[in-house]
């Protein structure tokens, strides 16, 4: 059923754009493309349905309240609201949380913890000046990483998701490539910063260095394409560099230590905060 999931998924994603056309969604395109084609893969697989369904009502209420805020140019509150309950569902419903780190339990500070999470890596990618290209790639690099992750770790279940959300989003940007230039919109990139939120939590339950990988291979690149930017590097130069560093970035979780991840995580941290007291180095 996988395979034939992956299959139809791709189809829509491709197909479903010049669809939506027709129905003056033009803004919302590529975004309701992954959508779809994403969340009919889900019902094909079928798997494990205590979290199926909570992801997909979550993702449900991401997509059209970012429609509707767009459509009617509301404030942006209420993207942050329907994040919140769409994270609240996943959380409450779905029962997907950080109850602990690192042995420590968190005890009360579960559902505070766990949707603080989820709303801050949604809006890494809900950025006003950020390129579409930029953010589908670097999001496209996360759950790959994220999938192999997941598939070495033994859960099916994220290991499918990450599968059906990279290949809705790649026949999405095959479409855009051949047919006609259209954009992914807010819509879409909200929508991959919460699943990528999604995912990252599934991981973390088995071991906390999880959240190295949207952090490095997402909030970082997207950081430092302000950087480039500032010092007249063109938008494509940019992207490049930026989506060769996540790429980079995502190879030591397959091959070092926890220990020698930490290392590099306080390492690297410590690099940037202190590179933003030099107005010279200063990207944030």
């Amino acid at each position: 059923m996988l395979y034939i999931a992956l299959l139809t998924s791709i189809i829509l994603s491709i197909i479903l754009p010049t669809i939506s056309k027709k129905f003056n969604l033009n803004k919302h395109t590529g975004g309701l493309a992954i959508f779809v084609s994403f969340i009919i893969g889900m019902f094909i697989v079928n798997e494990q349905v205590n979290y199926t369904n909570p992801i997909i009502i979550s993702a449900s209420l991401i997509v059209i309240t970012s429609i509707l805020v767009q459509n009617f140019k509301l404030s942006n509150i209420w993207t942050l609201l329907g994040q919140i309950l769409a994270a609240l569902i996943v959380i409450l419903i779905g029962r997907v949380e950080i109850s602990f780190i690192n042995h420590i339990e968190l005890g009360y500070l579960t559902i505070p913890f766990t949707l603080l999470f989820i709303v801050c890596f949604t809006n890494t990618t809900n950025i006003e000046k950020s390129p579409d290209g930029l953010l589908t790639s670097l999001s496209i690099i996360t759950l790959v990483s994220l999938s192999i992750i997941a598939f070495l770790q033994g859960d099916s279940f994220a290991a499918t998701t990450g599968l059906l959300l990279i290949v809705s989003t790649l026949g999405f940007l095959l479409h855009s490539s051949i047919s006609s230039k259209v954009d992914i919109g807010k819509t879409g990139t909200i929508l991959l910063g919460f699943m990528i939120a999604i995912l990252s939590l599934f991981l973390v339950k088995t071991s906390i260095l999880a959240i190295y990988v949207p952090l490095f291979t997402l909030a970082v690149p997207i950081a430092l394409y302000y950087y480039f930017i500032q010092y007249k590097f063109t938008n494509k130069q940019s992207t490049i560099i930026c989506c060769t560093v996540a790429i980079l970035l995502s190879i030591p979780v397959f091959l070092f230590s926890n220990l020698a991840l930490w290392c590099f995580i306080i390492g690297l941290t410590m690099i940037i905060v202190i590179s933003q007291f030099f107005h010279k180095y200063r990207f944030i």
